[in-house]
């Protein structure tokens, strides 16, 4: 009875501690294909149209607060910003792919879109040798966060990673520093 008992406590422990650290195993994993360039197994680790509702709403609100601050809200300020939102789309769709999140958690850079047959950044500079400090904790019991320090901002980019199931995770929201947001502008 007692060998039963503890047998069972062991393999409860066990099962505990491995769902406990299924985001991080998900993150090792998600780190491991982007070294590796193997992105076609992203889709299982990225839920993408999350990703772009989220990078999209930031980029729209700074803009419309930038727009409107310049233009004193007058009537060409509506005008103004819905010009802007194929540019915002396009950075979106640029920046929400294997690639562009790729460069965006190494160096914080959004990706513009392909106008040419060379992809160009928003922020120039280069990301060799480049080492970030990143840290991982538990948001909320379905709600994981990754920070990742970025070089000439004091803030950190963010990105959470959300429960699908019992142990499954999924990047669903990306937030921006001020200074990446900023960085459309140049």
């Amino acid at each position: 009875m007692r060998k039963s008992t503890s047998i069972l406590c062991f393999t409860g422990l066990l099962a505990v501690g491995y769902i406990y650290l299924t985001p991080y195993l998900t993150l090792a994993h998600l780190k491991y294909i982007f070294d590796n360039h193997e992105f076609n197994e992203t889709e299982k680790y990225i839920d993408y149209k999350a990703l772009k509702s989220s990078l999209s709403s930031q980029l729209s609100k700074t803009i419309s607060k930038r727009v409107n601050r310049r233009l004193n809200d007058s009537p060409l300020s509506s005008l103004t910003i819905m010009l802007f939102n194929p540019i915002i789309g396009g950075i979106v769709d640029a920046t929400v792919n294997p690639k562009g999140l790729n460069l965006l958690m190494q160096s914080g850079t959004l990706t513009r879109p392909q106008l040419h047959s060379s992809k160009k950044t928003i922020s120039q500079g280069s990301n060799e040798g480049f080492q970030n400090k990143t840290s991982m904790s538990y948001v909320n019991l379905n709600s994981f966060m990754l920070t990742v320090d970025i070089e000439n901002s004091s803030e950190p980019l963010k990105l959470f990673l959300r429960r699908y199931g019992f142990i499954k995770w999924k990047l669903n929201t990306i937030i921006l520093p001020q200074s990446v947001l900023e960085s459309i502008y140049k």
